[in-house]
């Protein structure tokens, strides 16, 4: 699961501004950039092994996002020792207002999943946790078996589908909805209703 699947480029942080732009004179492609490989684990965390669908791993996608836009400190703090600009500075409360929207999804995820989920959710996607280990933590089973491994794995499916429908990201397609109705006119079946043979 640690396959690359693309590239992200970003500044690169042993480049100095004077050799970006001494770089850029020189004609060199990207100064002052890095390309870096992206891969299953560093979008969906541990669910990365989990083999979960295209609508799954969106949905682990938006929550690792959400997580991580709701922290407080770190890179996300700001510096009050910077000499103030213009006049202005530091806004107390600005560590507080940055990702106040992720918090407030965050809570919705919470209440929506209920907090037992959610912190199994937590395990797997942000400690990176896979199958055989979240069956060992769910079961406190040093040496879980495949069946038990497979349960656990159903199970965060289906928490993962939860949140997903929460989101109303269920029936659709790479988080785009799924439409109303059929461009014929005719009158749009759940999944329900097709396996009942409703006609």
């Amino acid at each position: 699961m640690n396959r690359n699947i693309g590239t992200a480029e970003f500044d690169n942080p042993h480049t100095t501004y004077a050799q970006t732009l001494y770089d850029e004179e020189r004609g060199i492609e990207r100064p002052g950039k890095i390309v870096v490989p992206v891969n299953l684990r560093t979008m969906l965390g541990g669910f990365a092994s989990f083999r979960g669908t295209d609508l799954q791993n969106e949905t682990v996608k938006r929550f690792r996002s959400i997580f991580e836009g709701a922290q407080i400190g770190g890179a996300r703090a700001c510096d009050p020792s910077i000499e103030p600009v213009d006049g202005g500075g530091v806004r107390q409360e600005s560590a507080s207002i940055i990702g106040a929207d992720a918090r407030r999804k965050y809570a919705a995820a919470k209440h929506a999943l209920g907090s037992t989920d959610l912190k199994r959710l937590e395990f797997v996607v942000i400690g990176e946790s896979g199958p055989t280990a979240y069956a060992r933590w769910r079961t406190g089973n040093r040496r879980p078996n495949s069946r038990v491994v497979s349960k656990a794995m159903v199970e965060m499916r289906v928490i993962v589908l939860k949140l997903a429908k929460h989101w109303e990201l269920a029936g659709s397609v790479k988080g785009r909805r799924a439409p109303a109705a059929w461009t014929d006119g005719s009158e749009l079946k759940t999944p329900s209703q097709l396996l009942d043979g409703a006609a």
